[in-house]
């Protein structure tokens, strides 16, 4: 008599003889979960953690919120100054959010939450790109300003001469762009983020 050929629960097409030893359910080794008591799978798993998680329905929001106004001050100190803000960003970005997460945690009264660190890390990439776009918008050069005004006001025959030429006419939200995605922006949401991850996870 040949042995009964078990498969996962999860996924039927994945032969196993692997049990969770809290509800006995046969699963493969990509639903197994090591625990100090032994394998488990995955839902076991994630019933013992939701008695752990106590977050509150707003405190998703309340993170995002906190995160995304503190980032969107960096970001406008990092999109006013542009490219020479890399420095700016490599410095400020990892204490940035350690105080981004900590201020969080003090807001929503230290309740866990499974999704908690990913809304304040979306609330800091946010923040520091909407701050980045707004400090472009304020560091418009009034040369810059005056320029396109021109340029906005000559026929188009001779825009595409001056845009031939390789004269640089730019407008305010353009500009404002370019210093969206600079170095220093990218290097502070970054490492801000990354902060608030390794704060907020554990």
């Amino acid at each position: 008599m040949t042995d009964e050929i078990t498969y996962c629960a999860v996924h039927p097409d994945r032969e196993t003889g692997l049990r969770c030893n809290k509800c006995e359910r046969y699963m493969c080794s990509a639903c197994a979960v090591q625990t100090p008591v032994g394998y488990r799978c995955r839902e076991c798993v994630r019933q013992v953690e939701d008695r752990f998680y106590n977050a509150a329905a707003t405190d998703s929001l309340i993170a995002f919120g906190i995160c995304a106004a503190v980032a969107l001050g960096g970001g406008l100190v990092l999109g006013y100054v542009g490219r020479l803000g890399l420095l700016i960003g490599l410095l400020a970005g990892f204490p940035a959010g350690f105080l981004m997460a900590n201020w969080t945690m003090q807001a929503i009264k230290r309740r866990k939450g499974r999704n908690l660190w990913r809304w304040a890390a979306g609330g800091v990439v946010v923040g520091a790109l909407v701050g980045a776009y707004l400090g472009g918008l304020m560091a418009y050069p009034d040369s810059l300003r005056e320029a396109y005004e021109i340029f906005q006001q000559m026929p188009p025959a001779q825009q595409d001469g001056i845009r031939r030429g390789g004269l640089r006419v730019i407008s305010q939200s353009d500009f404002a762009l370019q210093r969206v995605l600079t170095l220093g922006v990218i290097a502070f949401a970054g490492l801000s983020a990354y902060s608030v991850y390794l704060r907020m996870k554990s």
